[in-house]
């Protein structure tokens, strides 16, 4: 394995199995830490995953409630429309109220589900750090 002769130089028997050995004692040595440097890599690359998720969950939180903005100030002139019709007793537009609030509802209990859900995985994450 090793050449008598290196740069020059003879290696007796003793001083290349005092090399080897030397070697083999640096060798492990640096198998732990290049597992503990595999372990740092890995758990970086779960953290940039999160932070990730987590600008992923803001933007989605964001986008919701911009759309419940939309949808409110879309269907409260409705809303007041149709409240006027009730008052004045016309019946054409009051037909549409009870189909309205059920879709108003509807459409607030799915952002509000989806608002939950943002947060929740917010807190579960704090409880993790």
């Amino acid at each position: 394995m090793w050449p008598r002769i290196c740069d020059g130089i003879c290696w007796s028997r003793e001083q290349r199995q005092a090399i080897q050995e030397e070697m083999d004692e640096l060798h492990e040595k640096q198998t732990p830490l290049q597992n503990e440097k595999d372990q740092l890599r890995t758990k970086l690359k779960e953290l940039r995953g999160n932070l990730q998720l987590e600008q992923w969950d803001v933007k989605r939180l964001s986008l919701h409630t911009k759309f419940v903005k939309e949808q409110w100030s879309f269907k409260a002139p409705l809303l007041e429309r149709y409240a006027e019709a009730l008052v004045k007793g016309v019946k054409a537009e009051a037909d549409n109220v009870p189909m309205l609030f059920t879709e108003l509802r509807s459409s607030c209990q799915m952002i509000h589900n989806e608002i939950l859900d943002v947060f929740q995985v917010g807190l579960n994450k704090l409880e993790i750090t």
